[in-house]
């Protein structure tokens, strides 16, 4: 929810929450950055948690952040 916050402070503090998800599963549930540019990345995280319900919204934020990422596996 902090994503959509309109205090800059909270948006930071998701910002560094979403890098620090996605450096601790990088190349391990998702494929990396080799694949993607971070800004790209965070993008799709966000408009993906911007579709979700308030509902959904109230699962815990990493599991919503995987399950983006793990969509872009390597093709080994």
């Amino acid at each position: 929810k902090f994503w959509v916050s309109g205090n800059q402070r909270d948006k930071l503090r998701a910002g560094v929450y979403l890098l620090g998800v996605e450096d601790a599963t990088e190349n391990k549930l998702w494929c990396g950055y080799a694949l993607f540019k971070t800004l790209t990345l965070n993008e799709l995280v966000y408009v993906s948690l911007k579709n979700k319900t308030n509902e959904e919204l109230n699962s815990r934020a990493a599991e919503l952040i995987i399950n983006k990422l793990i969509e872009y596996p390597c093709n080994i």
